[in-house]
């Protein structure tokens, strides 16, 4: 029991010793030091004191580069951790050359501290050194220091300048984060990786300089640095190769303006030793008007030029094969855009929210159009999509300006909302290899009022009574549904496609890539026309007027007694032929009247039928009667051409051009014919 008593009350000491003072080997003149090498060596660090009576540094403290204790002296080399820990009464301290580290944490929250200069001697200043330093307004930091650690100056929120030397290769994350009074920095060339968070929320950071030396800038380096304007930089090819890990890493993203060897770089010209342009290279630097990228770059990273708002033309070489996701997001003064034929796929948003495109070339190299690849392009009205893709992803051109859409046959999947809330969309052509149809694909298109669907076997999609209906519910009433000549029953019988009131077969559009209808030919014969199509299968749709169908008052009419035949050949999978044309009009052939009485000859004049076809510079004239004069006039009465008919169709060359309009006059009668 006795002895349990004795370790009780030494416990309890020590506990009130503790509470009093920190642990240090020795005191001399008001500063704790302890050994760093045991009581026989020949160093001490500053340590931290404190206790109830003295509490702890405060107000000017010196250290000595020696200090005696014992009859020794011992050399001074180091502020240890903590060792003026929240010591708020502390306003000035000085250092001395013998000097070489200062520890973590060594001035935390001495927020009264204005100012520090720290020695020659000084290779190291720990994590979190002047941590809240609040006080702080001035740093200089000597040319021996090598590294400055995490945090080292974080919430100094009046430091306004700082200089790194030369001889710094490492500085910490987060190390002058919160500096909301800091100006200016210049980055040394020692330094090649700038940590995450290293100058974030730098308010009042206008400036920075970032030396060749850097290859990369971690998460949120100059995050929240609202006040920059400017960013400096000595090289083009090194700073595309900078790895930045987000957008915050990159200054740019604050200061918008980027300056080569002092000149702002408005016109951008990539040198040509790069071969990749990194992720946010470029990001948010709305200074930029253009850019030229070079043959030897082959990709174009994510989020390169992302929200370069001030960019209106991009030329990208043939040499690029990949363009990164966001790549050219926001960039709101890009007009036109050429992919090169070396792409294969557009990536996520490569190209959203680019709200003055008004033009862009997809070529056939590309196979997939992205998610969210070009939201947004408000000013975007009309687009070709190559007969390559395959895939339209979801939302591709979500609330884009687009009027009319052609999905090429060769596309397999139309995505999610991929053409959702482009209310000026007011026909659509869905090309015949779709397979599928995402939920909401054209969903808000109320302007929608044709849709030709060429798909042959119909499957089922969302339709108007559906909360994820793929159209519009106005298109279902207002709208017409055309599909391919003998489907209109399977589209009555099928999900979502039977919901539209008006079903009408025969697709007439122009498919990108299909293979075009044969133009066909038209004849006549005994009171029949005829057409005829060398694409097998072809169907002719033919439009007949007659000029003499009219309604009107007056006392006389002239008849033209003919007829202007259009025809043109249409098959599914098929773009519908050039249109061939021709005028169908009657002759009168005289009579023999020689022995026969005036009566009778009358009775016995016939109307002979003429088929009239202009191609090009040829006018084509089939049945006039054998020997007729025939003579082609233009307008203004000049003749073009002219000839006698022969038995079948008689060719007379002219010198008229397509539209212009040609007077045929074969004997007495004469028609007016349009050059094709």
């Amino acid at each position: 029991m006795k002895t349990f008593r004795i370790a009780f009350l030494l416990a309890v000491f020590m506990s009130m010793a503790g509470a009093n003072s920190y642990a240090h080997d020795f005191m001399v003149d008001g500063i704790a030091y302890n050994y760093n090498d045991g009581s026989s060596g020949a160093s001490v660090s500053v340590t931290y004191y404190y206790n109830t009576q003295t509490h702890h540094y405060k107000e000017d403290v010196i250290i000595p580069s020696t200090v005696s204790y014992n009859g020794n002296t011992y050399k001074v080399t180091s502020i240890g951790d903590k060792a003026f820990y929240d010591c708020y009464q502390l306003t000035s301290v000085t250092i001395p050359n013998s000097v070489t580290s200062i520890g973590e944490s060594a001035f935390y929250n001495c927020n009264n501290l204005t100012s520090v200069t720290i020695p020659n001697s000084v290779t190291s200043i720990g994590n979190g050194a002047f941590r809240e330093c609040s006080g702080l307004t001035s740093v200089t930091i000597a040319n021996s220091v090598t590294s400055i650690g995490e945090s080292a100056f974080y919430n100094c929120s009046h430091l306004t300048s700082v200089i790194i030397p030369n001889s710094v290769i490492s500085i910490g994350r987060s190390a002058f984060e919160n500096c909301l009074l800091l100006t200016s920095v210049t980055i040394p060339n020692s330094i090649t990786t700038i940590e995450e968070r290293t100058f974030n929320w730098c308010q009042h950071l206008t400036s920075v300089t970032i030396p060749s030396s850097v290859t990369s800038i971690g998460e949120g380096a100059f995050g929240n640095c609202y006040g920059l304007t400017s960013v400096y930089i000595s090289d083009i090819a090194v700073w595309c190769n900078i790895e930045f890990y987000n957008s915050s890493s990159n200054p740019l993203g604050a200061a918008h303006n980027l300056y080569l060897n002092g000149q702002e770089v408005k016109d951008l010209v990539i040198p040509n030793s790069v071969t990749s342009i990194g992720n946010y290279a470029f990001y948010g630097c709305s200074g930029l008007t253009s850019v030229t990228i070079p043959n030897s770059v082959t990709s174009i990273a994510d989020y390169a030029f992302e929200h370069c708002s001030g960019l209106t033309s991009v030329t990208i070489p043939n040499s690029v094969t990949s363009i990164g996701e966001y790549a050219f997001q926001l960039c709101s003064g890009l007009t036109s855009v050429t992919i090169p034929n070396s792409v294969t796929s557009i990536g996520e948003y490569v190209f959203s929210y680019c709200s003055g495109l008004t033009s862009v070339t997809i070529p056939n190299s590309v196979t997939s159009i992205g998610e969210y690849a070009f939201c947004g392009c408000s000013s975007l009205t009309s687009i070709d999509i190559p007969n390559s893709v395959t895939t339209i992803e979801m939302a591709a051109f979500w609330k884009s300006g687009l009027t009319n859409v052609i999905i090429p046959n060769s596309v397999t999947t139309i995505g999610g909302s991929a053409f959702e809330s482009c209310s000026g969309l007011t026909s659509v052509t869905i090309g015949s290899g779709v397979k599928s149809i995402g939920n909401y694909a054209f969903s808000k298109d109320e302007n929608i009022v044709t849709v030709n669907s060429l798909i042959e076997e119909p499957f089922a999609i969302e339709g108007k009574s559906s909360s994820s209906s793929v159209f519009h519910g106005d298109t279902y009433i207002y709208g017409k549904l055309k599909v391919p000549f003998g489907t209109k029953d399977k589209y009555k019988a099928t999900k979502g496609w039977r919901d539209f009131d008006t079903i009408e077969e025969g697709v007439d559009v122009e498919i990108p890539g299909a293979e075009k209808c044969a133009t066909p030919t038209i004849s006549y014969n005994k009171g029949e026309l005829t057409f005829s199509c060398d694409t097998e299968g072809a169907t002719c749709k033919y439009t007949i007027t007659d000029a003499d169908i009219q309604s009107g008052s007056g006392n006389k009419v002239q008849l033209s007694v003919a007829y202007q035949v259009s025809v043109v050949a249409m098959k599914d999978g098929y773009n519908n032929s050039e249109a061939a044309e021709a005028t169908l009009c009657w002759v009168d052939v005289q009579p023999q009247t020689e022995g026969v009485e005036v009566a009778t000859a009358v009775q016995s004049i016939e109307a002979q039928p003429v088929l009239i076809q202009a191609n090009g510079q040829v006018v084509r004239i089939t049945g006039a009667p054998e020997g007729s004069a025939i003579a082609i006039y233009d307008t203004s009465g000049q003749l073009m051409g002219s000839g006698k008919a022969t038995a079948g169709t008689t060719d007379i060359s002219t010198h008229l051009n397509n539209g212009d309009i040609a007077i045929v006059k074969i004997g007495d009668r004469a028609v007016k014919v349009v050059v094709r």
